[in-house]
């Protein structure tokens, strides 16, 4: 399956049945039924094509088809459904979203013109202001200042695991970087501090311990 012309994800809507797009999957994760122990997990994915258009798709975990897409790896696609992207958090901006069904065909290719990452750092400003009124998920980066004990929650009568962790802000530049600009050299004595030396008073915990804490 190739096509001789395919969709830019800018322009997908539902009022086409036939949208064909070439996407690189760049986050794909899967997503457990809570209602139904004995079903599949459903797999949901952030696509993204040359135009750097994204947009989030799920996979039922009924349909083999989720055992043949790879994270990183680039798909044509074609025969999904659309729907409006209006879910409490919503992990890009689109206005819709791709459901995966028994009639949509997936075919791996290779694109180098697709980026492995599709990164939209947003500054911390941004974040404090939008916090209280956006459903959106965003990229963030920062330096990692604390990190906190395991918490559990209970949402909804369900247990949900919860690692607190403190980061200080790194200020993103659109800027092309000057190949020419030295790196600033940190000094012995580090400026960042979080309640009183945080780092020394905290448990330290292992990457080991955080990934078995993943709910």
């Amino acid at each position: 399956m190739m096509f001789s012309k395919y969709d830019f994800i800018k322009d997908i809507k539902p009022i086409n049945e036939d949208w064909r797009i070439k996407v690189r999957v760049i986050r794909c994760w899967k997503v457990p039924n809570f209602y139904r122990k004995d079903f599949d997990d459903n797999v949901d994915m952030i696509l993204m094509d040359e135009q750097v258009g994204k947009i989030h798709a799920t996979v039922k975990g009924s349909l083999q088809v989720r055992k043949k897409i790879q994270e990183r790896d680039v798909y044509f696609v074609k025969f999904f459904g659309v729907g409006l992207n209006g879910d409490i958090f919503r992990p890009n901006r689109h206005d819709y979203r791709l459901s995966f069904n028994l009639r949509t065909n997936v075919k791996s290719t290779f694109d180098a013109s697709i980026p492995v990452n599709g990164f939209d750092f947003v500054d911390f400003d941004v974040i404090e202001k939008e916090a209280s009124n956006s459903p959106y998920l965003v990229d963030v980066v920062g330096l990692l200042t604390g990190v906190g004990d395991v918490v559990e929650h209970v949402v909804s009568g369900r247990k949900t695991k919860m690692i607190v962790l403190e980061l200080d802000n790194l200020r993103i530049s659109s800027d092309p970087i000057d190949s020419n600009m030295k790196l600033p050299q940190l000094s012995c004595q580090s400026s960042y501090s979080f309640e009183n030396n945080f780092l020394k008073d905290t448990k330290r915990r292992c990457i080991s311990d955080i990934k078995n804490c993943w709910w």
